[in-house]
């Protein structure tokens, strides 16, 4: 993937940086957490162009062994993707790299890259992976060096790609339309809205929530009102399929 024209130059690593991200220590820093999380955490080294995984699940990387990743570096989507969403795939990033670099740097690590890729698996099924990226170190100067993602097969399928930004100091999400990032009315939840959406997904009642997080029903029933406006809908069904819409479940 073409990341240069959207990379401040020169890049500025020190020496302390560099050994304190080895791939060494990188890797089993992933390790650890794809152990706890069952799911797929790698990294992404921007200078190198590389991608460094711990454990790889065949699922989320469609098949494909750790070697063959590391391997291919960026360019390991251009193996699993079809041309039209390997086109869109780099549109989106040439564009958010921009939106990424419109921030004051002291806010560039608030930020989060979420986006859905349709992709193929060994077997040519056909799945949607869904990313959850941020800026795990930045350069001396602010570029992004390296990006923790996490990547999971989304339950909700897709018929295109999808991309979005949140900005987790002020809320704000930009939606990727037209290959632009625009400002979008949807508002962040907080943790204790996302849990409760969560459990709104699981098909829960308002009493079963209320025995679970030992709140009052006035209370459950407030902020699910909150997280109703949030999102711009009227009913617990809407708002899971929005949430899942938008990467917030």
């Amino acid at each position: 993937m073409q990341t240069n024209p959207c990379i401040l130059n020169p890049w500025k690593i020190s020496k302390k940086l560099a050994k304190d991200n080895s791939v060494k220590n990188l890797e089993r820093f992933l390790n650890f957490f794809n152990r706890a999380s069952k799911g797929n955490f790698y990294m992404v080294n921007y200078y190198e162009k590389k991608l460094i995984v711990g454990v790889s699940n065949a699922p989320t990387f469609c098949g494909y062994s750790k070697d063959i990743i590391e391997k291919d570096g960026l360019n390991f989507y251009k193996r699993i993707l079809k041309r039209k969403e390997w086109n869109w795939l780099k549109e989106m990033s040439t564009e958010a790299y921009n939106v990424f670099f419109r921030f004051p740097e002291s806010q560039r690590q608030n930020l989060e890259f979420n986006y859905d890729l349709i992709a193929e698996t060994t077997t040519k099924e056909r799945v949607v992976l869904h990313h959850r990226l941020v800026p795990y170190q930045l350069c001396e100067n602010g570029n992004m060096w390296l990006g923790l993602c996490f990547v999971s097969i989304s339950f909700f399928f897709r018929p295109s790609c999808e991309a979005r930004i949140v900005n987790h100091q002020t809320f704000e999400t930009y939606e990727f339309i037209d290959n632009k990032f625009i400002l979008s009315d949807i508002k962040s939840l907080t943790s204790d809205e996302t849990l409760l959406l969560n459990y709104l997904t699981k098909g829960m009642m308002t009493k079963e929530i209320v025995e679970l997080l030992n709140i009052s029903e006035s209370t459950v029933m407030r902020k699910k009102n909150i997280i109703f406006e949030k999102l711009g809908v009227k009913s617990s069904h809407a708002a899971v399929m929005k949430a899942a819409k938008f990467g917030i479940i």
